[in-house]
């Protein structure tokens, strides 16, 4: 009998979707595909091994063709996690691949960080990028079971550190946990048979063929040209449309994507015998400050040039952390937002956006 292969890369896909898993497309990881993906995690490899960052991170962004300033912001907050939480990890593995019989399955994985501590398996997983709304959790708890599964240990924690984010989250299993929820999850992949639309899909491969999608797009096309906007809407329907719209404005978003990666690939494409699709290149001027500062200066007083800049709180206080001696980082950074807040230089801006949320999140 063959067994089917599984990532645990993907079960945020599977575990929402198990129908996904015999879609005729190959599901790839949901998350480190990108080269810049590939370049973090290098340097990340570095840090774990090294305990410190390679002071020169242009060869690893040369290597992948990664952006040098998104792998600078990456991997430092990498730096500062490792500095204090690393002991958490003692004698590491790093990149270590793992294999084990998951009900009807063979499920592997690649686990970032993984350390053995008496009778407990300590797993960490970089996220390159910021925190969505897709649940890592399954993915977690894959390379948990994998790691009981070798090391028959009897609890498992694993964190994922979000890197864009600077946040970090864990959950703890016990083995007893883990082999429950496997032989769980393999007995619904083998039972399912329907595709399941959520967050999850954005990370599909199977999204344009998914009948699923399919049909809730056409359905939201449909009903969106028969809304008349000189008419009486009714509240309830706005509300109900609104996520397909959403999920429809993210296709869009997900075909741009594709469209701007095929015209890199391949160069303009033809779209008739008077337009092509093409990159338009526009160029902006951007002013040095550290150049510009004196210049600036003897034209305008401190409170007028004061309208003319604003300050990123994010690269303010990363730079305050890589200037303060080590150990203190966290209390440069407390002790400047304190001060910030007593000079009344912190201005709290309220930002509204339409979303979906569960109305128990209201109601709190």
């Amino acid at each position: 009998m063959e067994y089917k292969m599984i990532r645990a890369s993907t079960l945020p896909i599977i575990a929402y979707c198990p129908k996904a898993l015999f879609s005729s497309e190959q599901i790839g990881e949901i998350s480190e595909v990108a080269q810049a993906g590939r370049a973090v995690h290098k340097v990340c490899e570095e840090i774990v091994k090294n305990g410190d960052r390679p002071e020169d991170l242009k060869p690893y962004a040369e290597q992948y063709g990664c952006d040098i300033d998104f792998l600078g912001r990456a991997t430092w907050y990498a730096l500062q996690y490792w500095r204090e939480y690393g002991n958490a990890y003692p004698d590491p593995y790093v990149e270590y691949s793992l294999q084990a019989a998951f009900g009807r399955f063979i499920l592997t994985g690649h686990v970032d960080v993984l350390s053995i501590v008496d009778n407990e398996a300590h797993l960490l997983d970089w996220k390159s990028g910021y925190r969505t709304e897709v649940d890592v959790e399954p993915q977690m708890k894959g390379y948990a079971y994998l790691a009981a599964s070798k090391w028959n240990v009897k609890k498992v924690i694993a964190t994922v550190v979000w890197l864009q984010d600077q946040t970090f989250q864990s959950w703890t299993w016990t083995a007893e946990e883990l082999g429950r929820w496997a032989i769980d999850l393999s007995n619904q992949i083998i039972s399912s048979d329907r595709h399941v639309v959520g967050e999850h899909c954005r990370y599909c491969p199977a999204f344009f063929n998914c009948p699923a999608q399919k049909a809730i797009i056409r359905t939201t096309v449909e009903d969106l040209l028969s809304l008349d906007e000189k008419a009486e809407i009714e509240p309830s329907r706005i509300a109900r449309l609104y996520p397909a719209v959403e999920r429809v404005a993210r296709l869009c978003e997900t075909f741009r994507r594709l469209a701007r990666q095929m015209v890199e690939k391949v160069g303009n494409i033809p779209i008739d015998d008077e337009n092509e699709l093409t990159i338009v290149s526009l160029q902006r001027e951007k002013i040095e400050p550290l150049k510009a500062w004196g210049i600036i200066s003897e034209k305008l007083d401190d409170e007028t040039l004061a309208k003319c800049v604003s300050i990123n709180k994010g690269a303010l206080l990363r730079a305050v952390a890589d200037n303060a001696p080590r150990g203190q980082k966290g209390k440069e950074r407390s002790e400047l937002m304190e001060k910030l807040r007593s000079a009344g230089a912190i201005e709290v801006e309220e930002v509204r956006s339409l979303r979906v949320v569960k109305r128990k999140e209201i109601e709190r």
